[in-house]
């Protein structure tokens, strides 16, 4: 699954990383970013842009 995420915040998400990122751009604009989780694997997101 792709995450778009924005100052810790999940803008997006979905499994066709296209449509996660023009969902996120449309409404966001830009300064995010785009990861790819495993299903069912934990994570955490940090980006410093």
């Amino acid at each position: 699954m792709y995450v778009a995420v924005k100052d810790g915040k999940v803008v997006a998400y979905g499994k066709d990383f296209g449509k996660v990122y023009d969902e996120a751009r449309e409404k966001v604009g830009e300064g995010f970013m785009v990861g790819y989780i495993l299903s069912g694997e934990p994570f955490i997101l940090k980006a410093d842009l």
